[in-house]
């Protein structure tokens, strides 16, 4: 064997490796969504729902439709600044509807404000305008310390 391709096999090798010469076992599990926001509506399950939203962090915003029949799941790209997707679900009849919004960019900071607003529609009545005044981002590591990818993310609930 070769000088040359010892020395490949020891880089290869080392590369795999931690110091005490075990092979790194790191998950494949992503980033949590960099920006999740989420919350209750007042409808029930039972109705359909067809409502306008707005997410604003700081003076990027993003909003669209989004429409679901009673006991419907729908899920909607919003259009603006701000790359983020609502989604609407319910379970049951009785139960509220569940909204979350999730941005998916790596330009937030501490200290973002992020505003939430739902708009009926056709009649355009607010029935939901909240500010959540100073977000607060966490570092993670989902693989284990030793792995990638590290991870920024927040998570605003409105109720």
């Amino acid at each position: 064997m070769s000088r040359a391709f010892r020395l490949c096999l020891l880089l290869s090798a080392a590369a795999v490796t931690s110091c005490g010469g075990k092979a790194l076992d790191c998950g494949q599990l992503p980033c949590p969504d960099e920006l999740l926001i989420w919350g209750d509506l007042t409808y029930k399950g039972s109705e359909a729902v067809h409502i306008n939203v707005k997410i604003c962090r700081n003076d990027k915003c993003s909003s669209g439709d989004v429409q679901a029949d009673p006991l419907g799941h729908a899920e909607v790209t919003l259009q603006g600044d701000l790359p983020a997707v609502v989604e609407l679900a319910s379970r049951t009849a009785s139960d509220t509807w569940q909204l979350s919004v999730k941005v998916n960019d790596s330009n937030g900071t501490d200290g973002d404000k992020v505003t939430l607003t739902l708009t009926t529609v056709p009649k355009g009545t607010v029935i939901f305008d909240k500010k959540a005044s100073s977000v607060k981002y966490v570092t993670s590591q989902p693989n284990g310390p030793e792995c990638s990818p590290t991870c920024r993310s927040a998570i605003v609930a409105f109720d």
